[in-house]
């Protein structure tokens, strides 16, 4: 742990990951509750099945994220998570959320 210099990263990815998904929320109204301390984080969606629908398409774009209470998702990843790896989730976020608001407006 020292020699990597590992509670630097973990410091460095839980505050991009942090101020990401604030940025996520704001972008997209069915996002709401956006909250965190370090890499535990978690938003809010409007319904059981719209977050059953965004975990589902998470997993089929190949990120793995956990239902937490009735219409929440949770965000545990690794200690080692780095700064690409909280971009390319955040990506991945984002491609889902445009992907259920645009099915509901069609």
């Amino acid at each position: 742990i020292v020699s990597r210099d590992w509670s630097s990263d973990v410091c460095s990815s839980d505050l991009e990951l942090i101020a990401g998904l604030n940025e996520f929320g704001t972008s997209h109204e069915m996002v709401s509750s956006v909250r965190g301390r370090g890499l535990f984080a978690a938003f809010t969606l409007p319904s059981q099945d719209i977050r059953n629908r965004f975990n589902s398409a998470c997993l089929e774009a190949g990120m793995h994220v956990l239902n937490s209470g009735t219409q929440s998702i949770r965000l545990r990843p690794s200690l080692t998570f780095s700064s690409d790896e909280v971009n390319e989730g955040l990506n991945i976020l984002e491609s889902v959320a445009n992907s259920i608001e645009s099915s509901a407006v069609a």
